[in-house]
């Protein structure tokens, strides 16, 4: 090979390397891992790694183009914002410990689109002065989301977030937040996750301890491009909050229409449970607890409930379910217990325009009376305690359901699937014969008329009072 030759094939190879090397510095690889590290120390933050898509300034970190970035370290008063557009960003949290007084620790701009994977245990904390909430710079949130912005939690890790000024998780109008795999732990004084667009959860945990909305897809007033619609497809959430657990201002939607599995809900205090303009119950389990309504959908649509699927506990101190608009069941298993005595005219199931039943199996326990469409067996003039042990059996005394009540009741009834019209069922309480019915199939009543029923007393922190700051992570161990 002459020389000229071995020159030229040198200097083409050159060529391609660099070209390579600034093709991967602009997509994001660069680092020992692949990407590029950006460790937060109380005095700054350090980097390693090479790219022109970040500026730091001090503690804060602005992600300026697209790419795959590792965020470590611990920080007092540090924060990471996504420029406004900025696309298929890759957050990794990789036991991150961020808090920040000033704005939020994690701030996606307007229509920018960010992953957020979460590794090993990781705590975001909001310290913003509540009082500052009327300034240009005051976020509220342990992480916001701007107008138009996606955010997407995804990873097998832990992240404890804590909204001491507001909202833990915050999306504006047309904002949309997703969470899939990791395990998120959020305190709030105000909302637990909260996003005027849009919310879907399809895969991990998330336990929310809120002084006023669990979950909330809700816009603001003038704004009509929002949807408003939670999607819950699997997961486990427990809530424990001051007002709605879950609360859609559109549609609420739990589990996927025959699907075996499902999304976990546990609500153990709320005003009103699960809470939709319309509300899809397909699959799943849940729990819920209120002080209020547990099921209630705002809107007049003909099935502003509708049940297809799912096991469903219900105790409630007003209406168990409650809609203006219609009830449909068609599938799942649902016990109910309506309010003690039937306090406030509420019952187990409560709609403007009807209740039907044609499958699955409804259980309730109340005073009032409600009885859906459909074969039904009902049993009155009972005399329930809390702790009484149900049990309805049919003339051969196969058991078809069994309960617990969980407060002073008169009326059992129970509809669906084994229930056969002009059978005769038997409940027993307390391993005793207590009475004897007969199916039938009738007409949707409500002997009391409930409606919405009367004024009740949500949980303590309703009234104003913030839930506890949580101490999580080192950062919360040191500041005392």
């Amino acid at each position: 090979m002459n020389m000229k030759k071995y020159l030229a094939i040198i200097l083409a190879a050159a060529a391609i390397a660099a070209l390579v090397a600034v093709a991967l510095l602009r997509n994001g690889s660069a680092g020992a891992d692949g990407v590029r590290v950006f460790t937060f120390r109380d005095d700054g933050v350090s980097f390693s790694g090479g790219s022109t898509n970040y500026e730091i300034s001090g503690t804060q970190v602005t992600i300026t183009g697209s790419g795959v970035f590792t965020l470590t370290g611990a920080c007092a008063e540090g924060s990471v914002v996504v420029k406004k557009g900025v696309t298929d960003v890759t957050l990794i949290l990789r036991d991150l410990e961020l808090s920040a007084s000033d704005t939020a620790p994690i701030v996606l701009k307007k229509n920018s689109q960010v992953e957020l994977r979460i590794e090993g245990d990781c705590t975001l904390t909001d310290n913003e002065d509540p009082e500052n909430e009327n300034e240009d710079t005051f976020e509220g949130a342990a992480i916001k989301v701007k107008t138009g912005a996606s955010l997407t939690l995804t990873g097998d890790g832990t992240l404890y977030l804590a909204g001491n000024a507001k909202n833990a998780i915050k999306g504006a109008a047309e904002a949309s937040v997703t969470v899939d795999g990791p395990t998120v732990t959020v305190a709030a004084v105000k909302d637990g996750v909260a996003c005027d667009g849009e919310i879907t959860i399809l895969s991990g945990a998330l336990d929310v301890t809120a002084g006023n909305d669990g979950v909330k897809a809700s816009p603001d007033d003038g704004d009509d491009a929002s949807l408003g619609n939670v999607t819950i497809l699997g997961g486990t959430l427990r809530l424990a909050v001051g007002d709605d657990a879950i609360h859609a201002a559109g549609v609420l939607t739990v589990g996927t229409e025959g699907a075996e599995e499902g999304p976990q809900i546990t609500v153990t205090e709320s005003r009103e449970g699960l809470e939709g303009a319309t509300v899809l119950l397909h699959g799943g389990s849940g729990v819920i607890c209120a002080a209020d309504d547990a099921v209630n959908a705002g809107g007049s649509g003909e099935n502003a409930i509708r049940v297809t699927g799912g096991s469903w506990y219900v105790d409630s101190d007003g209406d168990g379910f409650d809609a203006n608009g219609g009830i449909e069941i068609t599938g799942g298993s649902l016990e109910i217990y309506g309010a003690e005595n039937g306090s406030g005219a509420n019952t187990a199931l409560d709609s403007d325009t009807g209740v039907a039943v044609t499958g699955g199996s409804v259980l309730t326990v109340d005073t009032n009376g409600t009885q859906p469409e459909g074969v039904r067996v009902r049993f009155t003039g009972l005399s329930l305690q809390s702790g009484s042990a149900l049990e309805i059996r049919d003339a051969s005394g196969t058991v078809l359901r069994t309960g617990t009540a969980q407060k002073s009741a008169s009326t059992v009834l129970l509809a669906g699937d084994g229930v056969a019209e002009g059978e005769t069922y038997t409940l027993f309480v307390d391993g005793a014969a207590a009475a004897t019915a007969t199916a039938e199939q009738g007409e949707y009543t409500d002997e009391m008329f409930g409606g919405f029923g009367g004024p009740m007393t949500p949980p303590d922190f309703a009234n104003g009072e913030r839930p506890e700051r949580p101490a999580f992570g080192k950062s919360a161990e040191t500041s005392g």
